[in-house]
């Protein structure tokens, strides 16, 4: 196997195996102007990357934390303290190590390290990390040093920050080195020496490479529209086989290389988190918190991380407020009683406050939190093997940005699922971003309340138990996929909407969920629905005018949807005159359920009639269902005489109004 020349990226550093180069940073293509380059390094999205240094060496690294920083293990393989500079304060470590199975050999794929800092860092917000396949992908390389061009190579030293662009080209097992490494080479834009080792020659606008001095730095690639830190900065070679010019000085054709952050997730998670390792016990005990390799005992503070990762059934209980930065459930059933308090776990980046599940495949985490408030910003339910969060008695949960069942925000990942448990006092959770509900995702609303910004059913099920006491309620609603489906049973659902009524698309999500009446379809559905008597119903309030639906209050932008009769157009819980209106006032035109539709084909027709026929007086007090004769003189008044009904049921025979009005028994007796 093929093992790579190289150059560490330590600005002073000696070591290399076949060369060392002076201390520089970021090379740049020699048809573009510096400033360009120093003002993306600088653009607000990479303040995470920062500055270290240490007695004749400096190097760059990234703010994965308030207190940690991720980099190169050979810039932490000493033992001299380092400082680390970033959002223009200044900092010193009081611990470093690199991995442990770090030998100074960069074909070995693990060149990564950890600082812990002396203070939380507030002047910058921490890089959120990669759990992506990076190749392809176009990177965003950042770090510090003077600059060299593509034709001239690298030279000098300084502590400008600078960032380029180049595409992530391929894993180190392209090259014959470990597939923990990515490649990327550095594209001539004239193709002067026809040197390129891989993809196309063409280079991108701000193309450049990373070169001695920028080690551990970070190279960054954006998704939708978050960025993540994917990898750290390691090595320079010279290009492969034909491509190689010989001199490893970042010039064109030389290839760079750096560490996959996402093949180091949980070494990270297991040295920057502190780890519960006692059983049942009180969440303020120091002794049961163990902090990285060296076992630092202290309670984790509001920059900290918490992270269960014991296989064992635990409960862990509040003796007050807490604020940390993030929880992590890595495996075992821990349960926090909040004991009346609250818990704050308030990421400001784009990493979940709360992640359930990041550990092996197959694993199990089972979470529980009850008896409190818990404010979270962002939660992941599902990053790997299977994830359940029970929501407890007495909780709160607000969460004020997006929660992920089945995935990420990435893409789907693993088995998740939220359960509402059943309790004296129901869990009440308000979800102020989106609740994405991937297809290997579950949501059980089994009681409480359930508030939700956007609601995106991504081929996952949410379930609502029976009961017909329950609300879910959501400002924006997206189901897609075969299987994606929101089971109202018995309940009810409000969509407030800010702009133009969104009524079309529900009526198109009841009527693929109906299936013909088999209610089996992607959608809206009701698992105890049929075909004669109940279904979903539907209406948008601006018609209806409602104060209150299911006891919440409504307006004229809410969106009502609701298990009921067929022939509630109005959605009361009757079938009476005023449903026969709706119906009467759109006979034989285009119309939705609040208008008479009630077999979902988007027109109102004799079929129509028959399933209001079936529910006559359904839910009204005092009244008989199936009243032929009251039927007939509302039929009459409605100026539907002379429709002929089809026979509903085989307890209501077929009605014929005016002077054919005819109706056959079961007797087989005939009046007119």
């Amino acid at each position: 196997m093929r093992r790579f020349c190289w150059t560490c990226l330590t600005a002073g550093a000696a070591a290399a195996v076949c060369a060392s180069t002076g201390a520089v940073a970021i090379t740049i293509r020699d048809d573009r102007a510096d400033s360009l380059y120093q003002a993306l390094g600088n653009d607000p999205k990479y303040r995470s990357v920062g500055f270290i240094s240490w007695i004749g060496n400096s190097a760059s690294g990234v703010l994965i934390s308030p207190k940690w920083v991720l980099t190169a293990a050979h810039v932490v393989d000493t033992a001299n303290t380092r400082n680390f500079s970033v959002g223009g304060a200044g900092f010193i470590d009081v611990q470093h190590f690199a991995h442990p199975s770090w030998t100074g050999n960069v074909n070995q794929g693990n060149d990564i390290g950890l600082m812990r800092l002396n203070a939380p860092v507030t002047t910058a917000t921490p890089a959120s990390l990669s759990f992506t396949n990076e190749v392809g992908y176009i990177g965003t390389s950042v770090g510090f040093g003077l600059t060299g061009t593509g034709a001239t190579g690298s030279g000098g030293f300084t502590t400008i920050k600078r960032g380029a662009t180049n595409v992530i080209d391929a894993s180190g097992d392209a090259a014959g080195i470990q597939p923990s490494v990515i490649l990327s080479d550095f594209d001539d834009p004239n193709d002067s020496d026809g040197r390129n080792s891989f993809g196309s020659n063409l280079p991108l606008d701000m193309e450049g490479s990373i070169a001695p001095g920028d080690s551990g730095g970070g190279t960054f690639i954006d998704v939708g529209d978050r960025w993540y830190v994917a990898d750290i900065h390691s090595f320079d070679t010279t290009g492969i086989g034909a491509a190689s010019d010989g001199n490893i000085n970042a010039s064109y054709s030389d290839v760079f290389g750096s560490t996959r952050v996402g093949n180091f997730l949980f070494w990270i998670d297991d040295n920057i988190a502190h780890a519960w390792t006692a059983g049942n016990g009180t969440f303020g005990t120091a002794a049961s918190w163990s902090l990285g390799p060296t076992a630092i005992h202290e309670v984790p503070g509001s920059n900290d991380i918490v992270n269960f990762s014991s296989s064992a059934s635990y409960t862990v209980t509040l003796s007050g407020n807490t604020n940390n930065w993030q929880a992590l459930v890595r495996r075992g059933s821990p349960t926090v009683n909040l004991n009346g308090f609250t818990w704050n776990l308030l990421t400001t980046n784009f990493d979940g406050a709360l992640i359930i599940g990041r550990t092996g495949s197959g694993e199990v985490s089972q979470f529980a939190v009850n008896n409190g408030t818990l404010n979270t910003t962002e939660t992941v339910v599902g990053f790997n093997g299977i994830s359940l969060f029970s929501l407890g008695n007495g909780l709160v949960w607000n969460n004020s940005g997006d929660v992920y069942v089945g995935g990420d925000y990435v893409q789907q990942r693993s088995s998740g699922r939220i359960t509402f448990g059943n309790s004296a006092t129901p869990p009440r959770v308000t979800i102020g971003g989106t609740l994405k509900v991937y297809s290997s995702g579950t949501v059980s609303y089994n009681a409480g309340s359930l508030t939700v910004g956007t609601l995106n059913v991504a081929g996952g099920r949410v379930n609502v138990g029976s009961g017909a006491n329950k609300v879910l309620r959501v400002s924006n609603l997206i189901v897609t996929g075969i299987n994606g489906k929101i089971d109202l049973t018995d309940n009810k659902m409000v969509v407030d909407y800010t702009a133009a009524t969104p009524i079309s698309s529900i009526a198109a999500l009841v009527t693929s969920g109906y299936a013909g009446g088999a209610w089996n379809g992607p959608g809206i559905v009701s698992s105890v629905a049929d075909t004669a008597l109940h279904g979903v119903g539907f209406a948008d309030n601006a018609a209806l005018g409602l104060s209150s639906f299911g006891g919440q209050s409504v307006d004229a932008s809410s969106i009502l949807v609701g298990y009921t009769f067929f022939g509630d157009s109005n959605l009361d819980g009757q079938v009476d005159v005023t449903d026969l209106g709706a119906l009467a006032t759109n006979w034989q035109t285009s119309a939705l359920w609040s208008g008479g539709d009630f077999t979902y084909d988007g027109f109102v027709d004799v079929s129509d009639l028959g399933k209001l026929a079936t529910n006559w007086q359904a839910g009204v007090a005092g009244a008989a269902l199936g009243d032929l004769a009251s039927l007939e003189k509302a039929l009459a008044a409605v100026g539907l005489g002379g429709v002929s009904v089809p026979e509903p049921t085989c307890a209501m025979a077929a009605l014929f109004l005016a002077t054919t009005l005819t109706c056959r028994r079961r007797s087989g007796r005939r009046t007119n």
